[in-house]
């Protein structure tokens, strides 16, 4: 949902991303604004999925996992700006990009890919200026590599922005220092998955983080 909660969006297996209204919820085969056909005609091309979608905290930013979309030529991760719906998305490099999410403040953009790394973004980069100079001088983002042996597949924030959690494929879950890069703890050593972690979630004071 789009803060403050008047805007719903939704990703398709097709590679198209909708927005509507919250109100029309109920309705969403039948509702289509400029705003949603913009998105669709960005992301119809795409051969994959839509595999994850976050708004920034203040409802400006709309950040797609898309591993295949146009012109991203598998960078993985289109930033649109909502403000200025004539603008044409930034596209993040970010290899096989399955989940996005900004953090509680709205500083970082976290990107998690098949390439078994997660990346924080400094959205700060993300102005007006950048997305009408053609290819975006945005700065490298902090890598957070050799975590994960296989794709990295969810995100989660703590409530303070401080911490990142990531699931992976190889049945992982990694706790980092989102100001840092810093690998802090392995929750796996302690809850013996041998599987896939496919969620996980920190409760509201930030103390407990559910796998």
């Amino acid at each position: 949902f789009a803060p403050p909660v008047e805007n719903l969006v939704l990703g398709y297996e097709g590679g198209k991303a909708m927005l509507v209204p919250a109100e029309s919820a109920r309705e969403i085969p039948e509702v289509s604004l400029s705003l949603a056909r913009r998105i669709k005609s960005g992301a119809s091309a795409k051969t994959g999925p839509v595999t994850g979608l976050s708004f920034s905290p203040d409802g400006v930013f709309l950040a797609a996992a898309a591993p295949h979309g146009p012109g991203t030529e598998n960078n993985g991760v289109l930033v649109y700006r909502l403000d200025e719906p004539d603008e044409q998305p930034l596209c993040l490099k970010h290899e096989g990009a399955a989940a996005v999410l900004f953090s509680p403040d709205g500083s970082l953009l976290a990107t998690a890919g098949q390439d078994r790394t997660a990346r924080l973004w400094q959205t700060s980069a993300f102005d007006a200026a950048a997305y009408s100079s053609g290819p975006s001088p945005l700065p490298l983002p902090l890598l957070l590599p050799d975590g994960h042996t296989h794709g990295v597949t969810w995100l989660s924030f703590s409530p303070d922005g401080k911490l990142l959690a990531t699931a992976g494929k190889d049945g992982r879950n990694l706790l980092w220092n989102a100001e840092t890069g810093e690998l802090l703890q392995d929750p796996k050593d302690e809850s013996g998955y041998n599987g896939p972690v496919t969620w996980t979630a920190f409760s509201r004071d930030g103390q407990t983080l559910a796998t």
